[in-house]
């Protein structure tokens, strides 16, 4: 089967990549930054990182761990990374 890839532009400027491919029955959302700590002046050494954890701590409408949990509850999974020269955060669950 063939997998569909389009191209679209949020109006931020963000560009969003979106491939189809129905063989699997997954849906991922995958965010790249483009900075990392390799972008970083020595005041604010280490932000990059710090912010890429703050994924897992929570809002104000969900608790500490609870954004985590509820895709974990699904069958997904979320992480994130952070490189010299981006941070990554990718959330993957089943289709249904």
């Amino acid at each position: 089967m063939q997998h569909k890839t389009t191209l679209h532009k949020l109006s931020c400027g963000m560009p969003l990549l979106i491939c189809a491919n129905h063989e699997v029955e997954l849906a991922t959302v995958d965010i790249w930054v483009r900075t990392g700590s390799g972008h970083e002046p020595p005041a604010v050494n280490g932000i990059s990182h710090f912010l890429e954890h703050m994924l897992f701590k929570g809002t104000a409408q969900y608790g500490l761990g609870e954004i985590e949990n509820r895709i974990e509850s699904l069958g997904g999974v979320c992480n994130a990374a952070t490189s010299l020269d981006f941070t990554h955060y990718y959330v993957t669950i089943p289709s249904s």
